[in-house]
């Protein structure tokens, strides 16, 4: 690096940049170690289990379904909700075999990170731990904006030099909601553009939620992930479903389970509709199915294949018996004698 006072700015020359680490992960490698990243989603999506879940993972250095964490105090401002948070604090040790995780803490107050005055007190307030946090959730932003225009590039920007001066060097994880006209997050581009990672959570049957990665601005986009509520105690917690929308046999199988649950054929753009899939890997799943003889195309759509009933099964004809019926050395089992 170039010789410099404190009156200029570094310069990075050959050697320094080859030497610059890659981004780190927080939880590998779907979180980065810094930055901003906003889950966002519908109702019911699961949004803030989810981040309790990496939050409480983070914190008690517990692997996420098997993604290593980077182990340190964690910070929740839980904005809403605040009265379910024991409940769900409990579910997740109880689920988790722990008795207590000593490295978080929640903050149950809907902080205004509009307000300088308030933003200097939550910097007090996270200053008080033993360490720098290095996770602070944030949930929701609507409820830690009160009064701003989320379609406001300048009410978004007040909102992330907030974070900004409350997560330094570590991340903020925020939860935000999406339109109601569709999928993607509410309020202006300027928060996607300024983020480190977007991530939706989509509403999938059977209490199932679907994680994918929207938006990643140097760490690799992850393939979807599917979750599942389980009930724990008075709560829930959530659970991963292995070999989902990635692999070709679980696509084929939820296809599959939307022809058979329709009382009439499906046209290819409402099964892709119904599983959320590319257009592509549905078609793929279909010829699939076609090609078992699971499901069929007609004049009208997909339709799964009629059930064909399965062959009696046939066991020895005892010796001496003969005018069954049956083939020769057989009879149907429970015919009688």
């Amino acid at each position: 690096m170039n010789a410099a006072g404190g009156d200029v700015f570094p310069l990075l020359g050959h050697e320094e940049l080859l030497s610059m680490k890659p981004p780190a992960c927080l939880i590998d490698p779907l979180l980065p170690e810094s930055g901003l990243a906003v889950v966002y989603g519908k109702s019911g999506a699961a949004k803030s289990f989810l981040a309790l879940d990496w939050a409480l993972s983070v914190a008690s250095g517990i692997p996420w379904f098997g993604h290593a964490v980077k182990p340190g105090w964690v910070v929740y401002v839980a904005a809403e909700g605040q009265a379910g948070m024991g409940a769900r604090y409990r579910a997740w040790l109880e689920g988790h075999g722990v008795d207590a995780v000593d490295r978080f803490r929640l903050l149950p107050v809907a902080v205004n990170l509009l307000d300088g005055t308030e933003v200097e007190r939550a910097e007090r307030t996270i200053a008080q731990l033993p360490e720098p946090p290095v996770l602070v959730v944030v949930d929701t932003i609507s409820r830690t904006t009160p009064g701003a225009d989320e379609n406001a590039r300048r009410d978004m920007g007040l909102f992330v030099a907030a974070i900004d001066r409350l997560t330094p060097d570590a991340l903020c994880l925020a939860v935000h909601h999406s339109r109601r006209s569709d999928d993607q997050e509410r309020g202006s581009g300027s928060l996607r553009n300024t983020s480190d990672m977007m991530l939706k959570m989509s509403v999938e049957p059977g209490r199932r939620s679907r994680l994918e990665c929207d938006r990643a601005k140097d760490l690799p986009e992850f393939e979807p992930i599917l979750l599942q509520l389980e009930d724990v105690g008075s709560s829930c917690v959530l659970s991963r479903i292995e070999a989902v929308d990635g692999s070709t046999d679980d696509l084929e199988a939820r296809v599959l389970a939307e022809l058979s649950a329709a009382k009439s054929p499906l046209s290819q753009r409402a099964i892709r509709s119904a599983v959320k899939a590319q257009n592509a890997k549905v078609g793929a799943a279909l010829q699939a199915l076609e090609a078992d003889s699971k499901a069929e195309r007609t004049d009208e759509g997909w339709r799964a294949f009629p059930a064909v009933p399965e062959a009696i099964p046939m066991q020895a004809e005892p010796p001496g018996t003969s005018g069954t019926g049956a083939p020769e050395g057989g009879v149907p089992v429970g015919a009688p004698p």
